[in-house]
């Protein structure tokens, strides 16, 4: 009998809608199998980082806002790729920013995606379905 993966998910975004909206498609996209754990601001992902051990549950993927308060993005996903526990979780970088600067930095801290917040809703449901699809088959093929 197959059992089914509860994807575990962790979302670092200030923003309540982009959050809502996130989980909403990302459920829908993985078909309710995924728990999503929100960090609001800097401040409680660099918490996060640092108490992160290993026995702490290792998210399957991280969704990365760059614009938020008390740490900015960037800080974080340097964080995230030089902790021993979490630098093999794929970051997801989901932001407003179309920023050359921005981009070029975050591939540099080793961002495994850079994806911009579409203002469209049908873009949206289209681009977690993408991800979902992506992640799944990568998952499977470990």
């Amino acid at each position: 009998m197959n059992e089914k993966i509860i994807h575990e998910l962790l979302l670092i975004e200030d923003n309540d809608d982009h959050a809502e909206m996130t989980s909403y498609y990302l459920e829908e996209a993985l078909q309710g199998e995924v728990n999503i754990h929100r960090l609001s601001d800097g401040e409680k992902a660099i918490n996060f980082i640092r108490d992160f051990n290993e026995t702490s549950t290792l998210p399957s993927l991280i969704f990365l806002d760059l614009k938020i308060p008390k740490h900015d993005g960037h800080e974080i996903l340097k964080k995230l790729k030089s902790h021993s526990n979490l630098k093999m979780v794929p970051v997801i970088v989901f932001t407003t920013s179309n920023s050359q600067s921005d981009i070029t930095r975050a591939y540099e801290n080793h961002a495994n995606s850079y994806i911009l917040k579409p203002i469209e809703v049908g873009k949206l449901k289209k681009i977690f379905k993408t991800i979902a699809h992506y992640w799944l088959i990568n998952e499977k093929a470990l």
